[in-house]
């Protein structure tokens, strides 16, 4: 069976990640181009994939590698350093410049000079960066070197801004160097105009998959595999309502339903809750890492905002956690910027709320509350499947949520609900 991976898809084999691929194949061919134009001029088109995690930036660089490496041809012209997804030692232009060099000589042994890359540990510093600036040219020749780097705002943080200058200037006075990177969402280092990157990128904003294109994923991973009943359940008028719940209780972020594909099949695909729940364990400790690396402040009022479940203001969320307005306040731009809360005018205050609904639910694993997320699962897979018979259901949620169902007409109070009911209301999603 072919392996398709949920966190590391350059585990995966060229033809898999083929066979997988939706909704991109336009965008994948452009990129292609991209750098092909780039290795045969001096004029070089820079691309940064800007997309929340889960949603296939690590897929289709690895595919560009792959397409890339495979144009007939194009070695003559193009050398790839492709960097590691998390490159945690990167805190500096001189760090950056190692990882490049070591990048290439794992793509292509005997490129870079052995002993003039064992002689900069000789020097300092300063010495050390000139003569790896050096290296790296002589290496490349008259060839264009394609960097391929992941998480692109944790290398700019690691490395500063002296380091994007120096990285700025490479680029620009070698002509040699092509960059396509990915970020979970645009950043300081490529917004800002005093900095050295503002502008500089052809910025590609990746969006989740629609209903269709779930559901073309799962079908293409189960055929993959060669399990034609999941195909032929998938299609179905049943499988359809449900694939229609799961799409509206996690949206489209591609990785959720590589991981649900793993779990899913054509006997419990009517039992939704059962797959949605192994595939919400499977994630929990991608979850829980991503919780670990925010300060213990935005991890408080992260927590609170799960526990509360609905969207709530900044004064409701000081009050809760014991911290300021004015600290919760600068917490939220930075969760917001991280990608974790987002926010909703009502009138003149806004209501802020978890961005990622599967944090939630893996967050309620954690608390022992499974029980409230296959009743969520129920309503939906009901609400799909036959609408007008699961009013009762919504109903007696919004009763146990402490709110009327009168309050459909009143913006205001629907956005203390979770986003997954409010967004059942005619105009309740935001």
């Amino acid at each position: 069976m072919a392996l398709v991976s949920h966190f590391t898809p350059s585990l995966m084999a060229p033809e898999a990640l083929e066979a997988i691929l939706v909704q991109r194949h336009a965008l994948l061919d452009d990129l292609v181009e991209r750098v092909d134009a780039s290795a045969a001029g001096d004029a070089k088109t820079h691309t940064l994939l800007v997309g929340q995690r889960g949603m296939g930036k690590t897929h289709l660089i690895t595919m560009l590698y792959h397409r890339v490496r495979q144009q007939p041809g194009l070695d003559r012209h193009l050398r790839i350093a492709w960097l590691k997804e998390d490159e945690w030692g990167v805190d500096s232009y001189l760090a950056l410049l190692l990882a490049i060099l070591a990048a290439l000589d794992h793509e292509y042994p005997g490129l870079i000079d052995a002993q003039r890359r064992a002689d900069l540990f000789e020097h300092g510093a300063a010495d050390a960066e000139g003569l790896a600036e050096r290296l790296l040219l002589d290496a490349l020749g008259e060839c264009t070197l394609l960097l391929l780097a992941e998480n692109l705002d944790q290398l700019f943080d690691g490395f500063g801004e002296p380091g994007q200058q120096r990285l700025r200037a490479l680029v620009q006075n070698s002509r040699r160097v092509c960059i396509v990177a990915s970020t979970p969402a645009l950043f300081a280092g490529v917004s800002n105009h005093k900095l050295p990157f503002y502008g500089f990128f052809r910025t590609q904003h990746l969006r989740g998959l629609s209903v269709d294109e779930a559901g073309e994923l799962l079908s293409r991973i189960a055929q993959l595999h060669g399990d034609t009943a999941l195909v032929a359940a998938l299609a179905s008028p049943a499988g359809r309502a449900r694939l229609r719940a799961l799409h509206h209780l996690a949206g489209g972020n591609a990785r959720l339903y590589v991981v649900f594909s793993q779990f899913v099949t054509a006997d419990n695909i009517d039992t939704l809750a059962l797959p949605f729940m192994r595939t919400l364990d499977e994630l929990t400790p991608y979850y829980q890492a991503r919780m670990q690396a925010l300060s213990l402040q935005q991890r408080k009022i992260v927590e609170y905002l799960a526990d509360a479940r609905g969207a709530r203001p900044v004064k409701d969320i000081a009050k809760a956690t014991f911290i300021s307005s004015q600290t919760v306040s600068a917490q939220l731009k930075r969760l917001s910027e991280a990608g974790f809360v987002r926010s909703e005018k009502s009138g003149r205050e806004s209501f802020y709320e978890i961005e990622d609904v599967l944090l939630r639910f893996c967050l309620d694993v954690t608390k022992r509350c499974s029980g409230r997320i296959g009743q969520v699962v129920e309503l939906l897979t009901a609400w799909f499947a036959q609408p007008t018979e699961s009013q009762a259901l919504l109903e007696a949620l919004l009763a146990a949520s402490g709110v009327d169902s009168r309050v459909a007409g009143d913006h205001g109070a629907l956005l203390l609900l979770p986003q997954e009911i409010r967004s059942l209301f005619p105009h309740g999603g935001t």
